[in-house]
């Protein structure tokens, strides 16, 4: 599977945007925050995120294609900013070392989506959050979809019923989540909903 997601998003390394909602203005940091994204891509929003602070932020970014990494570690010049290549379920990273998670269109991915929301869970300060956008079915996709490695790495055959996806959420640890935003669209025949979620780590 991870082969099947690094191939499609190794061609789009040059991609402005690969997310499905807009997460900048929902975005509240604080001077000396740490900030960790899942699936940072080419470094776009990182870098967009430290253009809008100041430089005393720290961004990490994560990202599973080693393509995504190199084109936003050869871009960026940000003291402030790093990236790493890593999967979002186990990132070799430190307890409690981030203010703010933040991920856009890659918790997809991942069948165990509660395995990630723990990792998550580990990785946040206590009082912080994270806001992650990302896609769920309504209702079930048919088996041939789910199973489908084209599908889950084109950002719908990974997608699971809303009800399915918040438990996930709250079975990691997470009791305080609110939905910010959502919409209504159709993928490859298939009703799919992108939603802006937000959870505190208490």
């Amino acid at each position: 599977m991870n082969e099947t997601i690094i191939e499609r998003y190794t061609k789009e390394v040059k991609s402005e945007s690969l997310g499905c909602t807009i997460i900048d203005p929902y975005i509240i940091l604080n001077t000396n925050d740490a900030i960790l994204e899942l699936g940072s891509g080419n470094g776009n929003f990182a870098a967009r995120l430290s253009d809008t602070y100041d430089s005393s932020i720290r961004i990490t970014g994560v990202d599973l294609t080693p393509a995504m990494v190199l084109k936003a570690n050869m871009v960026n010049k940000r003291d402030n900013i790093s990236y790493m290549c890593s999967d979002i379920v186990h990132i070799p990273l430190a307890d409690s070392g981030f203010n703010v998670i933040v991920s856009n269109c890659v918790i997809n991915h991942i069948a165990d989506k509660e395995a990630v929301y723990r990792e998550i869970y580990r990785l946040l300060k206590n009082d912080g959050y994270f806001l992650v956008g990302d896609i769920v079915s309504v209702g079930w996709l048919p088996d041939e979809v789910r199973n489908d490695p084209s599908a889950i790495a084109d950002c719908y055959g990974g997608a699971i019923p809303e009800d399915i996806y918040l438990e996930s959420i709250k079975k990691a640890g997470f009791n305080t989540i609110e939905i910010i935003s959502r919409r209504q669209y159709e993928k490859n025949g298939f009703p799919i909903e992108s939603l802006l979620i937000k959870g505190v780590k208490k």
